[in-house]
């Protein structure tokens, strides 16, 4: 890792870049961001997939399905 750092230290300097400041940024979106985006959306059905509560979905939308790991539905 320590020579990829300086890769991408050299890259940085290049373009007058350095110093810098490193962030990170998790990729995921909050709960409210969620919410705001299901309440835009507006899906006649909730089906949540790749989350750790899937069950919060119920809080904030009427008909909303959990369904268990490797569990199918049926869509039609």
């Amino acid at each position: 890792m320590e020579i990829e750092k300086v890769k991408a230290d050299n890259w940085l300097k290049l373009f007058n870049l350095y110093p810098y400041e490193q962030i990170h940024c998790s990729g995921h979106a909050s709960g409210f961001e969620i919410k705001e985006m299901v309440d835009k959306i507006a899906p006649k059905t909730l089906i949540p997939i790749h989350t750790e509560s899937p069950k919060m979905f119920g809080d904030f939308h009427s008909n909303s399905i959990v369904k268990k790991l490797g569990e199918k539905y049926v869509l039609g």
